[in-house]
């Protein structure tokens, strides 16, 4: 893990003034260091190091801590597939907030499902009645207001 990319001194003051896991969420989320850390590493790395410290986080220094916690927020920028399979068989229990960031992160994230829609433009030339010696060209979405034309 290159923990050098990450800004720990801005890092360690928003985790020290944390008092909620959305708090810490947002804070870690919206320093750039997260995303070049997240860039960096895959999730499989993110999820064993975030692990690894959770293990042993009673023996852990506030740098150590706010790493793991800058890994669980960096896996909320890989693909949610990956960030489960990463995190199979590993457990966060230890670091407090860990599971309620991948919630939040979890509930925020837009649907995933992409729908495709194609409709065909319908041209009718149509003389107009209102004016004479003139053509009108309309643009009709076949099922729009004016199909019927």
């Amino acid at each position: 893990m290159n923990l050098n990319l990450l800004n720990t001194q801005e890092l360690a003051g928003a985790y020290v003034a944390a008092n909620t896991a959305s708090y810490l969420f947002r804070r870690f989320r919206a320093e750039s260091s997260v995303l070049d850390f997240a860039r960096a590493h895959s999730a499989q790395e993110l999820a064993a190091h975030a692990a690894n410290i959770a293990a042993n986080v009673e023996h852990a220094n506030l740098i150590a801590v706010v790493s793991a916690y800058a890994a669980v927020v960096a896996l909320t920028f890989k693909e949610p597939q990956d960030v489960t399979a990463a995190l199979a068989g590993k457990s966060l229990d230890r670091l407090e907030w860990a599971d309620l960031i991948l919630r939040l992160w979890h509930d925020s994230s837009p649907a995933l499902s992409v729908v495709n829609a194609t409709l065909s433009p319908l041209v009718k030339f149509r003389p107009l009645t209102s004016r004479a010696n003139t053509t009108e060209a309309r643009i009709v979405l076949a099922g729009g207001p004016d199909a019927d034309l």
